[in-house]
């Protein structure tokens, strides 16, 4: 199952596909500004993925180091920035 994240300033949106082409499930929630709500809500809504999770792609607001592989800077969820590696 393929699932593509969009963190927002005010919503997160997550997706599930099989095929990563037509989404069968979109679910919106308010983004969490705290780093523990955030997980607790990104783990509730991932663990409710009726199959195994293989890919996943992420959208957010930012700078991400690809080569030390953190994220610099990101105005959405502050408690995550210099978090890393990913």
């Amino acid at each position: 199952m393929y699932v593509s994240l969009d963190i927002g300033g005010t919503t997160t949106r997550i997706a599930f596909s099989k095929n990563f082409i037509a989404f069968e499930d979109v679910i919106k929630y308010p983004t969490p500004q705290s780093f523990n709500e955030f997980v607790f809500e990104l783990n509730t809504h991932l663990l409710s993925c009726p199959e195994p999770i293989t890919n996943i792609s992420l959208g957010i607001a930012g700078i991400i180091n690809r080569i030390d592989q953190k994220i610099l800077r990101c105005p959405n969820i502050k408690e995550i920035e210099n978090l890393g590696p990913y």
